[in-house]
This record gives C-alpha cells, structure tokens and sequence, in this order.
C-alpha cells in the first residue's frame, strides 16, 4: 500500500475527530487496520464532503464487529479478526449485530448484516 500525504492523513484525523466519543471511535483510533482502511476510503472519496458521513459510518460498522468478536474470543483488534481460525466467531459476531434470534433464525435487522458485509471487504 502507498503512503498517504501527510495531508490527507491529517485531513482523516479530522473525520475521526468529529465522530460521537465513545468505546466504538477509541476502537478505531487505536486499530491500526481500521486506520488503515479509513484513510484508503478517504483517499478515494475524501474529496467530497458528503463522503465523510460515509466513511464514518463503514468505520463505525467495522469497529462495532470487532467489539462483538472481542466478547467471545480473545482478539484484541481486527488484524487478529481476519485469522480464517475466527471466521464461525466472526459469522456469530455479525448475527448478533443483526439481532438474529439463532433459535428461530429470525432477524431483527437484515440490512445491518448486508452493510456488515460489503462495509468488510477490502477497499480498492
């Protein structure tokens, strides 16, 4: 991966530093990954202003898998998230996000688990 220009990197900090304080922004800031994945999204739409809300929002979803994975296994950022060791953890983790009922498979909030899963793959 190319290194962003220490402006653009800067230009992140600013979209990290104006989300809501809370347990999911301190597991962004201190994930490199998803600093990692944060700062390629904003190379790619930093530019528009309406994609900062966007950006957020992917980070934030993604941060929240890994402190639902965090709960049950004892990895402690999404690099050790991505081990295929994990991935029935990571499914489980994810279905509970949904608010999926594992006895009668219902699901409370199924495009939570669509954006879970699109928002999780590598950005270009």
């Amino acid at each position: 991966m190319k290194a962003l220009p220490h402006s653009s990197n800067e230009k992140f900090k600013h979209i990290l530093a104006s989300m809501r304080a809370d347990n999911v922004k301190l597991t962004i800031e201190n994930d490199r990954m998803l600093n990692i994945m944060g700062e390629r999204l904003f190379e790619k739409h930093g530019y528009q202003e309406s994609a900062h809300q966007l950006i957020r929002s992917n980070l934030r979803d993604i941060a929240k898998l890994v402190i639902e994975l965090q709960k049950t296994t004892n990895t402690k950022s999404s690099e050790e998230a991505v081990n295929p060791a994990l991935f029935t953890n990571i499914l489980l983790a994810a279905r509970n996000l949904c608010g999926q009922d594992l006895t009668t498979g219902i699901v409370k909030h199924p495009a939570k688990g669509l954006k879970l899963g699109t928002r999780s793959q590598a950005p270009n």
